[in-house]
């Protein structure tokens, strides 16, 4: 297992850091997505990652969800 330490933003806007111990082929999964997103950073990706999810799953308020491209509750997919 190895050990990623991320920034993770906290709604109000100031960051918090966060340390998750992963599987080393899944951080290598990660620096490939990385790599693919051009993020600068591997923290950029794994925030995308994370806020998408809980947007797709309806935990993040509607404005958030639609810059995500989720689609709002209501409308057509």
């Amino acid at each position: 297992m190895g050990t990623i330490s991320l920034p993770i933003e906290i709604m109000s806007g100031k960051n918090k850091t966060l340390s998750v111990y992963l599987p080393e082929k899944l951080i290598d999964l990660l620096d490939q997505i990385q790599a693919e997103r051009n993020d600068p950073t591997r923290s950029d990706t794994v925030r995308v990652l994370l806020l998408t999810k809980l947007a797709e799953m309806s935990y993040l308020p509607e404005k958030e969800k639609k810059a995500f491209g989720i689609p709002q509750e209501g409308s057509e997919k």
